[in-house]
């Protein structure tokens, strides 16, 4: 009975990560990576994970995409939840002022 239990939680334990990745959109609390979809701890967000993207996949698309939109313009994107042709939800950054835009998920 105790194996049952200890693969129940490895499995439960897999199905989900919390990562350090604080969530753009808030930017007070932790991104959780699902292999269907990415939320945030503590706010609303949730976009699809069709990718499958991990953690360390989406924290370095992150600052690429960060450092690329910085080292050519000086103003804050934003970062935007809408959805694809497939009616799939991903996170884009946007920036109104140099008209920067990078899908991020």
């Amino acid at each position: 009975s105790s194996g049952i239990n200890a693969e129940y939680g490895e499995q439960a334990a897999m199905d989900h990560v919390t990562t350090s990745v604080i969530c753009p959109i808030c930017q007070r609390y932790n991104l959780i990576v699902r292999p269907d979809r990415i939320s945030c701890e503590g706010c609303e967000m949730v976009v699809d994970n069709t990718s499958r993207f991990s953690a360390d996949q989406i924290s370095e698309t992150l600052s690429f995409a960060t450092d690329l939109h910085s080292n050519n313009c000086g103003c804050l994107p934003m970062f935007l939840i809408e959805d694809d042709d497939e009616l799939n939800s991903l996170m884009t950054m946007q920036c109104n002022f140099c008209r920067f835009f990078y899908r991020i998920i």
